[in-house]
């Protein structure tokens, strides 16, 4: 299997040659957890859990999503972000039953995984397809159809 390795700010994004796995999100999902066990090391036991999810949002989950607009993610690999994430809060909650993981994520306005890879890659195509580029015409009316949108390629 080939294996091209993309280094971009500090993170590895590996794009693989097999077509259903085209993205590998394993070197992500440890750089979150690096950066996770980095926040919580550091302020976990002094910190209340708002001030902990604040650190994480804006330092954790950059690396868990980052450039996840330009890959195309399965069922799977959408269920694996999702379990990293219910490990985390685990972790920070101290808590095992997923029960109480999803009454903490309703709590604190943590939204579902796969609804956030949603939002970020409408906000791409909707940039994407704002933008005047000389290149050539694409019809993003196929791919936005709720705001039937078209733009230059």
């Amino acid at each position: 299997m080939f294996c091209l390795g993309l280094i971009l700010s500090d993170i590895l994004v590996f794009i693989l040659s097999d077509p259903e796995r085209f993205c590998d999100f394993d070197n992500v999902k440890s750089s979150f957890y690096r950066a996770f066990n980095a926040v919580y090391e550091k302020i976990g036991r002094y910190g209340s859990e708002e001030v902990i999810l604040k650190f994480i949002y804006s330092k954790c989950f950059p690396c868990l999503f980052y450039a996840i607009e330009a890959c195309p993610v399965n069922k799977t690999q959408k269920k694996s972000l999702e379990f990293t994430i219910n490990r985390m809060l685990m972790k920070l909650f101290r808590a095992v039953s997923s029960d109480l993981i999803k009454e903490c994520r309703c709590f604190f306005g943590i939204t579902d995984t796969k609804l956030l890879i949603v939002k970020r890659k409408m906000k791409f195509l909707r940039k994407y397809c704002s933008s005047e580029n000389s290149l050539g015409y694409v019809n993003c009316s196929q791919t936005l159809p709720v705001w039937n949108v078209k733009c230059w390629l």
